[in-house]
């Protein structure tokens, strides 16, 4: 896969929190479809399995008494299509495939990352400016 040999060129889409990082490196465009790469560091002790990552574009604030969109994003492949084990002190880079969407700048699309039998839970917001950082593959 092209994506997932590429270089990471997106430095600032990261959350770090229980000692995992968790970071989107690349955003490529090919045939109406999207590729994510996602790269997940686990500095800690205790392996970090993934249960699942859901992603999915809603509203930028919440405000009182206003309705409140959020819709789910499904991937249509992931890399090995297989649960991510990150092991202590190891990296995991994967590749998530959307359908081609863009959003506008009152929008925003948010990446969670759900632990298996844990509560390390870690998400990104990606805004539309981000979207503009897409690369042709």
């Amino acid at each position: 896969n092209k994506v997932y040999e590429k270089r990471a060129y997106i430095k600032h889409l990261e959350m770090r929190r229980y000692k995992v990082n968790f970071e989107v490196n690349g955003i490529y465009y090919k045939n109406n479809l999207l590729y994510l790469s996602i790269f997940i560091e686990n500095n800690s002790f205790i392996p970090y399995e993934v249960n699942f990552i859901k992603m999915y574009v809603k509203d930028r604030e919440k405000v009182r008494r206003t309705s409140y969109q959020e819709l789910e994003v499904k991937s249509l492949y992931q890399t090995g299509n297989e649960l991510i084990k990150v092991a202590e002190k190891q990296k995991v880079k994967a590749v998530l495939v959307i359908p081609k969407l863009t959003i506008t700048p009152d929008k925003i699309f948010y990446i969670e990352c759900i632990e298996k039998a844990g509560g390390r839970h870690l998400n990104i917001e990606l805004t539309a400016d981000d979207f503009n950082l897409v690369r042709a593959l």
